[in-house]
């Protein structure tokens, strides 16, 4: 004689493959927050406007362009954090040190807008008006790199949520066995 019986059998790496999923998928979500953060110049975490650039910026960003500094494209208006594109293009998601972990990481060239801070020492282009002489300046924080205060409210990220739910309701399913 033979019976069907469900039992139930959870498909454990089902779900684990699901959480890790949504981890680098949430972790991926996160990175493209803070790429438009720059390319909105917005605060990520209040959405708060950056500080506009000074004028010795843009001195010196012409000033790069004429010299050949810069050779690539380069992203067209004067906002803060995006002259040539590096700082945003480096912006990404890498599998973390431990299972199941993701970390995103930029430039080194990022870390210094992080915080506000004064200009200890700057090797000044020739020509440089002495107005613009950055030695002992505030360069002023501009906060792109974190998690937005509404990223687990955002309608991206609940779109992650009901795909998570269901991959783990699939790995949950209970499957007939036939027992003889």
């Amino acid at each position: 004689m033979k019976a069907k019986i469900k039992l139930f059998r959870p498909d454990i790496k089902g779900i684990k493959r699901a959480l890790n999923r949504h981890v680098k998928e949430a972790a991926e979500l996160n990175a493209e927050m803070i790429r438009r953060s720059i390319l909105r110049g917005k605060d990520v975490v209040t959405g708060g406007n950056f500080s506009h650039i000074k004028n010795s910026t843009r001195f010196i960003r012409d000033w790069k362009r004429d010299v050949g500094m810069i050779s690539e494209p380069v992203i067209p208006g004067d906002k803060p954090l995006l002259d040539t594109g590096k700082l945003y293009s480096s912006i990404r998601v890498l599998r973390g040190g431990n299972p199941g972990t993701y970390e995103i990481v930029m430039n080194d060239y990022g870390e210094h807008h992080l915080e506000s801070r004064t200009v200890a020492s700057s090797k000044s282009p020739p020509g440089l008006p002495e107005k613009f002489n950055l030695v002992g300046k505030t360069v002023p924080r501009r906060r792109f790199f974190g998690t937005p205060k509404a990223f687990l409210r955002s309608g991206e990220y609940k779109e992650l949520l009901i795909k998570l739910d269901e991959d783990i309701q699939k790995a949950l399913k209970t499957k007939p066995i036939t027992i003889s």
